[in-house]
């Protein structure tokens, strides 16, 4: 064979390499997590792929502009190639939630709101950071620490964000759910020592779902006392919101 065909085939293999490799592999590219004398650890988005240093028949690095910050932290950008047959094995996080749940009637029922251990309100977060001078409006976010149980020593980092509003004279206040990263006016901690999050997360309940608006029985002519109940929560919740507003007012 003469030198320029076996330049010529020298070409022609360069080109059908990785084409041909493909035919004979299965590839993986991913981040270099770890390296032990027998495995690779292989991290992407998902989760982490465990391969046997002797089932990978090339290692090579590529550039991995698609990924992002977080996952180039974890390593270099690595492509693997895996024999056929190779046996590889993934680790994926799964994350268990406590369940709330109570004594009911019938048995087993959603907890409700009003058995939480502690409750954050946002009209409450509000109301003191004005009464303790704070410069906040529109737009302003603010990171608070939260001790559901005084004297316990937990405490929550908990972002509060505020918005425009026309009721509201330094904006809406919102405090952002550590799990789901949602805004809600409300954060639940249903038995001590766990997580504060917002009611979605926690599969809470209001007790007035359970109530019956209909009117029936021997007093049905008064009508249904969830209303009459509804009613008069509601008028203590508009006083109270106008002994917070009196406190303040000189400060707003």
């Amino acid at each position: 064979m003469s030198q320029e065909s076996e330049r010529t085939f020298q070409t022609l293999s360069d080109v059908t390499r990785i084409p041909g490799r493909r035919l004979q592999t299965v590839e993986l590219a991913g981040f270099l997590a770890r390296e032990d004398t027998n495995e690779i650890y292989i991290a992407d988005p998902q989760g982490t792929w465990v391969v046997l240093r002797s089932d990978a028949l090339f290692i090579e690095d590529w550039n991995g502009d698609c990924a992002t910050q977080s996952m180039r932290a974890l390593g270099r950008p690595i492509r693997v190639g895996i024999r056929d047959g190779a046996t590889i094995h993934e680790i994926r996080p799964w994350y268990t939630d406590v369940p709330v749940t109570s004594s009911g009637r019938w048995g087993r029922r959603r907890a409700r709101v009003s058995q939480c251990a502690a409750i954050l309100a946002a009209e409450l977060v509000y109301d003191r950071m004005v009464c303790d001078g704070s410069t906040f409006g529109p737009g302003s976010q603010a990171m608070l620490s939260w001790t559901p149980q005084p004297g316990s020593g937990q405490s929550w980092d908990i972002r509060a964000e505020l918005l425009p509003n026309a009721v509201w004279r330094r904006g809406r206040l919102f405090l952002r759910c550590p799990h789901c990263e949602q805004r809600a006016t409300r954060l639940y901690v249903p038995i001590a020592a766990l997580e504060p999050r917002c009611r979605r997360c926690w599969g809470l309940s209001y007790e007035s779902q359970s109530w019956s608006y209909k009117a029936t029985g021997a007093f049905a002519f008064l009508g249904p006392l969830a209303y009459a109940t509804t009613l008069e929560r509601k008028k203590e919740r508009k006083r109270a919101s106008r002994d917070r507003y009196d406190a303040r007012r000189a400060l707003l």
